[in-house]
């Protein structure tokens, strides 16, 4: 079985339209989304916190094969453009020193990302970020996802679509772009899910 989760309802929604979902369970402060014995839709709250009470109280009361966390990400590198999804390979967290190395899945560009505990909106934090890790993308949940999936020995992937660039902008931009970004996250990625679905 597969997983997928995000922080935000909105991220899942053209997931729950393409699978026609419409009941949920709640979770410790998440919800879950059951399409079938093979793939779960979990919202597990915006933060590092969140993500860590919703996730852990899922892995207890379900087995699963495969964690892939999906969602919106600000921009860190020069060069990317909002719009553009990656396949995250390194993830740090701001106030962790493990980093973790996931295996390229191939079905994106790859990139690099930085786990925060606010929504970034600081230019000179934002450069001060990519000179010390050296990263493209920035969120608040993916490295928390790595750590309890590298936990429970479950195999981890995050797919992330650009959507701002971690400035003073940050909110009105994601607001702007939020409803076509997180469609064309899903129209990319339902194709994917299906070929995991049937293996």
């Amino acid at each position: 079985m597969i997983t997928v989760s995000s922080a935000l309802k909105g991220e899942l929604q053209p997931l729950f339209e393409y699978f026609k979902i419409k009941n949920k369970i709640n979770i410790e402060g998440g919800s879950l989304y059951i399409v079938n014995d093979k793939l779960h839709l979990l919202r597990c709250g915006v933060g590092g916190a969140r993500c860590l009470k919703s996730l852990s109280a899922y892995f207890k009361a379900y087995a699963t094969d495969g964690l892939i966390n999906i969602g919106t990400a600000g921009i860190i590198r020069q060069g990317i453009e909002p719009g553009e999804i990656f396949s995250i390979v390194k993830i740090y967290g701001r106030k962790n020193k493990k980093k973790y190395e996931l295996q390229d899945d191939g079905d994106f560009y790859k990139a690099s990302l930085l786990s925060v505990d606010e929504p970034l909106t600081d230019i000179e934090l934002r450069n001060e970020y990519f000179g010390r890790y050296g990263i493209d993308l920035v969120d608040m949940e993916a490295w928390y996802c790595a750590q309890l999936a590298d936990e429970h020995k479950i195999k981890f992937i995050s797919w992330k679509i650009a959507s701002d660039y971690a400035d003073s902008n940050t909110q009105e931009d994601f607001l702007k772009n939020y409803k076509w970004l997180t469609q064309k996250l899903a129209r990319n990625i339902i194709p994917m899910l299906s070929k995991r679905l049937v293996k």
